[in-house]
């Protein structure tokens, strides 16, 4: 019986989400909670997260797509751990960096003394910065993203380091 009630859940979420494009996770446990405790089967709160986890699982193979992808929701988005850490490209490129990953908060680096210390804070919170403010297709996608920012940063730095040094040379 409760098989059978989980089956005619699993068709109703589907058609629920047939046309969607992205499903945060959040939202498709939601819907799956909410079907489950209108079915009036599960009476224990263990048993409904039981039955969520399986029909959620079910859900993934149907939907074949990244439900943890939560990039571009704001401070509904939830950072994925792989993407926790220091994130050069902004450290090095600050304003430009936040510009780019419409991080607003980097237009402080253009203050008088708060720029002094911005790169450092946008160096610590980036990657989460990035990933709420922006939509990515996908954590590798913006692991590329962050990889070229990096390195544009390390390219500038030591450009601005040759520069300098030919600048006291001739000076």
């Amino acid at each position: 019986m409760r098989k059978e009630i989980e089956n005619e859940i699993i068709k109703d979420v589907k058609a629920v989400f047939r046309k969607r494009t992205f499903v945060a996770d959040k939202e498709l446990r939601r819907i799956i909670e909410d079907k489950v405790r209108n079915g009036n089967y599960l009476k224990e709160n263990w048993q409904i997260d039981y039955a969520v986890d399986r029909i959620k699982n079910e859900m993934k193979n149907f939907l074949n797509k990244d439900t943890k992808n939560t990039s571009g929701q704001g401070k509904e988005s939830v950072l994925p751990a792989e993407l926790e850490g220091w994130n050069w490209g902004a450290f090095l490129l600050s304003f430009y960096w936040g510009l780019s990953n419409k991080t607003n908060i980097a237009w402080l680096c253009l203050l008088p003394f708060i720029g002094t210390v911005m790169p450092f804070v946008l160096g610590n919170q980036g990657n989460e910065w990035a990933w709420q403010n922006k939509r990515w297709e996908s954590t590798n996608h913006f692991q590329q993203v962050q990889k070229k920012w990096a390195r544009w940063g390390v390219g500038v730095i030591f450009l601005q380091i040759i520069a300098g040094y030919l600048l006291w040379l001739y000076l």
